[in-house]
């Protein structure tokens, strides 16, 4: 796998839409009607230098997708396209995701990286996503008594003893699960 980095000059601001194939674009974005072989992605790459990857959001890409993507739009040396991050990432928070799901996602991102074609990913979180710096956590907090806490994070949060939601999630080890499960017990806890 390529490492997740880039040679491009750093202050670009790229311009595009969310997503290429839409049919309620006929007539207003594509020609209607549409020429014979006529393929939307190249067509907006020639007027936009990005475009975001929608489905990437829902599952991870296919790799051969993924080349096929970066190959009809490979006369563009400008363009890039924008990934979103798969929603397991930044949804699915209930268990810590696994050193397969990311193999999976950079299967799939490593074909447009490779063609230079890898612009940006995008995280997209959901509305419950929040500033975990304003939620204190008590400084009496005992950790012992939050449930699904695996030992080890268990003495890291009691050694380190974090102030902040925020400030456990920077604590080395400490998974998103472990952080659900530390935010539903200061929830759970009766104020005095």
């Amino acid at each position: 796998m390529l490492p997740m980095t880039s040679s491009a000059t750093r202050g670009v601001i790229r311009f595009g839409p969310a997503g290429w194939d839409y049919p309620d674009w006929a007539g207003k974005v594509y020609p209607a009607p549409k020429p014979k072989g006529f393929d939307p992605l190249p067509y907006l790459a020639a007027y936009f230098d990005t475009v975001e990857i929608n489905s990437t959001f829902y599952r991870p890409a296919a790799p051969n997708a993924a080349k096929k993507w970066a190959d009809r739009v490979r006369d563009r040396d400008l363009f890039r396209f924008t990934a979103k991050l798969w929603k397991r990432f930044t949804h699915e928070r209930g268990t810590a995701w696994t050193s397969e799901e990311v193999d999976l996602v950079r299967a799939g991102l490593d074909p447009l990286a490779e063609a230079g074609k890898l612009g940006a990913l995008l995280l997209q979180f959901p509305w419950s996503f929040r500033n975990d710096e304003a939620l204190l956590l008590p400084p009496d907090l005992d950790y012992a008594g939050v449930g699904s806490l695996s030992s080890e994070i268990r003495d890291k949060l009691a050694l380190a003893r974090p102030a902040t939601l925020g400030a456990a999630a920077r604590i080395s080890g400490v998974t998103p699960a472990a952080l659900v499960a530390l935010l539903k017990h200061v929830k759970r806890r009766p104020h005095p």
